[in-house]
C-alpha cells in the first residue's frame, strides 16, 4: 500500500508568500535574504501549529537556493530538493528534548567548525529549544556569539521565557501569533475548493474556532472531518466528531442557569454528556457564551460584531445581559475557571461540571443576586472608606477616654466643686486648703501609699 502523507504535511508552505497569518515575519525575512542582509542566528516564538519549523525550512532553502526568484526559493534545484526531503548534510534539525545534554551540544560545536559539504550555508534548526540544560546553553553561548562563517541557527520554542537572557540577546527574535479564525476559516475554503471536497461554510468557521489560533491542528481537524462522510462536510457532522456542544444547547442549558433552575441545567448537562460530548468541550463552550455575555453587558451593541454565534443565539445572549449587573456575569465567569483548573486534576469530570453549573444557578436566584450585590456594595471604595474614617474616630476617642482614665485623682475634686457651682478659674490658696481634707481623703481611697507620702 502506498504511503499516505497527511494533509498539513502535503500542504506545507514552501515560498514565504505561502506563510499564513505571519506577514510580518515572512516580509522581514524575505527582505534580508533579498538584500544579503541574513543575521547568524534566529529566535522563533510562538504557540504550536503557527509555521515556526516551516519558516526555517523556507529560509534554509532561501539561502541556499541555486535559482533564486528574487527572495524566494526555486523549491526545484537540486539543494531546495535536499532540504525538503530532509537529506541535507548541512541542514539538520535538532529536536532540543531528545538532545538536551551537554554532550550534545559539545558535539554538534566540533560539527560546526566543518565547512558546508554540499551546499552555501550551513543551517542548524534547534526545535523546543528551552528544553536544553543550563550547561548546555552555556556551551551553546560562545558559538552563538562568535559563529563560524557561513553557520546560520536558527531556535524554534512555545516558552521563550525559559531561556536566559544571554542567548536571547545575541538572537533577532520574531513572534508567531496565534492565526485568526478568519485566516484559518479563509484557507480552509481555499483547500476545500482546491480538494473537490464538498464543505459548509458553518462547518469550517466551527473548525477554524477549535483549532485555537493553530493552522496545522485545523487541518488536522479537517482531514479528519472529510473521513467521516463522504457526502460533503456539515457543521452536525463537525460537532458531533469533535464532541462539542450544539450553540442552540449550550444557550437553553444557560437560559436554565439564568432561571436558578438547578434541575433543568443538570437535566440539559446529561443530555449533552450522553451523547458523547467532551467535558472539557462543553467547559470551553460556555466560557465562550460568558464571553459574549460580558463583552454584550460591559460593551453593549459595540460589543456584539466580537461575538462568534448566529443571529438567534446572538439575540438570546443580548437580553439576557441585561437580567444581571456585568459583575454577576463576571463573578460566575470567575467561579467556572476555578472549576475548570478542578477539572485537570479530578477523576470525576462530570461531577466537577455538575458543580459548576449548580454553584451558577446560585448567583440568579433573585434572593442570592441581591446578596452579592450588596457584598459588592459594603466592599466598594467609597463604604471602606466611611467605615475607615469611622474606625479613626472611634480609635482617638478611646484613646482620649484612657487618656483620661489615667489622670490622676486629683481631678476627682474638681468635679466635686463643679458640682457646687465652683469656677476652677476662681481657686485660690484659701479655697484649696479649706477642700484640702477631702482631697485627702479621696486620696488615701484611691492610692494609700500616695496619701502616706503626703
Amino acid at each position: 500500500m502506498r504511503e499516505y502523507i497527511s494533509l498539513y504535511r502535503r500542504l506545507r508552505p514552501s515560498r514565504f508568500s505561502d506563510i499564513v497569518g505571519q506577514p510580518h515575519v515572512s516580509r522581514t525575512l524575505s527582505n534580508a535574504v533579498a538584500k544579503g542582509r541574513v543575521n547568524h542566528a534566529y529566535l522563533f516564538c510562538g504557540p504550536r501549529g503557527t509555521g515556526k519549523t516551516t519558516t526555517a525550512r523556507i529560509l534554509a532553502k532561501a539561502v541556499n537556493c541555486l535559482d533564486p526568484k528574487g527572495a524566494e526559493p526555486c523549491n526545484n534545484c537540486s539543494s531546495c530538493t535536499r532540504i525538503g526531503k530532509g537529506s541535507s548534510m548541512d541542514v539538520v534539525e535538532i529536536d532540543g528534548a531528545s538532545n538536551r545534554g551537554i554532550d550534545e551540544i559539545r558535539e554538534l560545536r566540533e560539527k560546526i567548525k566543518l565547512v558546508p559539504a554540499e551546499e552555501k550555508y550551513k543551517v542548524y534548526i534547534v526545535d523546543e529549544v528551552h528544553m536544553l540544560t543550563g550547561e548546555a546553553f552555556n556551551a551553546l553561548l560562545k558559538t552563538l556569539e562568535e559563529p563560524p562563517q557561513r553557520t546560520i541557527f536558527i531556535l524554534a520554542t512555545t516558552e521563550p521565557h525559559k531561556l536566559p537572557e544571554t542567548i536571547l540577546s545575541r538572537c533577532q527574535r520574531f513572534d508567531f501569533r496565534r492565526i485568526s479564525s478568519k485566516e484559518i476559516e479563509k484557507y480552509l475554503k481555499k483547500v476545500t475548493a482546491d480538494s473537490n471536497i464538498g464543505a459548509e461554510p458553518e462547518a469550517l468557521k466551527l473548525i477554524a474556532k477549535m483549532s485555537g489560533g493553530s493552522l496545522r491542528d485545523a487541518l488536522s481537524l479537517l482531514e479528519q472531518c472529510t473521513l467521516f462522510s463522504e457526502n460533503g462536510l456539515s457543521k452536525d457532522n463537525v460537532e458531533l466528531i469533535l464532541g462539542k456542544a450544539e450553540d442552540a444547547v449550550i444557550k437553553d442549558l444557560m437560559g436554565a442557569v439564568f432561571k436558578g433552575d438547578a434541575a433543568k441545567a443538570v437535566e440539559i448537562l446529561e443530555s449533552i454528556i450522553s451523547e458523547g460530548r467532551d467535558i472539557s468541550y462543553i467547559f470551553n463552550d460556555i466560557m465562550e457564551y460568558f464571553r459574549g455575555l460580558l463583552l454584550a453587558a460591559a460593551a453593549g451593541d459595540q460589543g456584539l460584531p466580537l461575538i462568534n454565534y448566529e443571529e438567534e443565539i446572538l439575540e438570546e445572549i443580548k437580553k439576557q445581559a441585561d437580567l444581571f449587573p456585568a459583575e454577576i456575569f463576571f463573578k460566575m465567569a470567575e467561579e467556572l475557571a476555578d472549576y475548570e483548573k478542578k477539572l485537570k486534576w479530578s477523576n470525576q469530570p462530570q461531577l466537577i461540571l455538575e458543580l459548576a453549573v449548580i454553584k451558577l444557578c446560585t448567583y440568579c436566584v433573585p434572593k442570592a443576586a441581591k446578596e452579592s450585590a450588596s457584598v459588592s456594595d459594603e466592599l466598594s471604595p467609597a463604604v471602606l472608606e466611611e467605615r475607615k474614617g469611622k474606625a479613626v474616630s472611634a480609635a482617638a476617642e478611646k484613646e482620649a477616654l484612657n487618656a483620661q482614665d489615667k489622670i490622676s485623682p486629683l481631678g476627682e475634686p474638681k468635679e466635686a466643686e463643679t458640682q457646687r457651682g465652683m469656677d476652677q478659674t476662681d481657686l485660690d490658696f484659701e479655697t484649696i486648703c479649706s477642700c484640702w481634707p477631702e482631697i485627702m481623703g479621696l486620696i488615701k481611697k484611691k492610692m494609700i501609699s500616695l496619701h502616706a507620702l503626703l
